[in-house]
């Protein structure tokens, strides 16, 4: 049996709301065979998933996995797994992330932005009727084993052509005075508003009662 193979790429590679889009080419497959793609994501700190969003995304693929990953230094991020029904041999995979704001940097002491990198998913095939001629030498990641339900499985780390890398600008910390500034205007400007427009409709509504007594 051929191996497996993929590559992903970020479209686009910059942004705030990036998808990876990760493309499997699957070892050939009997007309018969009941398999399921499994694609294991660990997304660093800066990086994270709309669970609501992916639910929308049912009818592509399942989440069946979750979770909160550390990283060496503490820092949290996310470990997800979906699961997607095999048809085809050549198939793809979206997945749709965010960013988070980054730390604010203090002019002149930094670049106004940072490069995120993120690891390519790691994919496994599995089928009900096993896969015998497909050998593995590593075995798949503690989290994804967890919802293989068979043994034998095809698993392959998807290559990225380029890096998967995110520019991500990052605030400056001389710009919060204006900030600061702006923001107050602009709550006293709702707040002006809210207080118009209430005095404005008990003006209304004294008129209509006194019209109504003196009638």
């Amino acid at each position: 049996m051929a191996p497996l193979l993929s590559n992903s790429t970020l479209d686009p590679p910059y942004g705030a709301h990036p998808t990876i889009v990760t493309t499997a080419l699957l070892p050939e497959l009997s007309q018969n065979a009941s398999c399921s793609l499994f694609v294991h994501y660990i997304l660093p700190p800066l990086l994270f998933v709309d669970k609501y969003e992916l639910e929308m995304r049912k009818e592509e693929y399942e989440v069946v996995g979750l979770r909160a990953s550390k990283d060496l230094d503490d820092s949290v991020g996310v470990e997800l797994v979906l699961r997607k029904g095999v048809r085809f041999n050549d198939i793809q995979v979206r997945l749709p992330i965010h960013v988070r704001y980054g730390q604010p940097v203090t002019s002149g002491t930094g670049t106004p932005y940072t490069i995120q990198s993120l690891e390519p998913p790691s994919l496994v095939l599995t089928c009900l009727d096993g896969i015998t001629s497909c050998s593995n030498n590593d075995e798949a990641p503690n989290y994804l084993q967890s919802f293989l339900s068979t043994e034998s499985y095809c698993l392959t780390k998807s290559s990225a052509p380029q890096p998967l890398e995110i520019s991500i600008p990052l605030g400056n910390t001389t710009d919060l005075p204006v900030v600061e500034f702006g923001t107050s205007a602009v709550i006293l400007a709702c707040f002006t508003w809210i207080v118009l427009e209430a005095w404005r409709a008990s003006s209304r509504l004294r008129k209509i009662e006194q019209k109504s007594k003196s009638d």
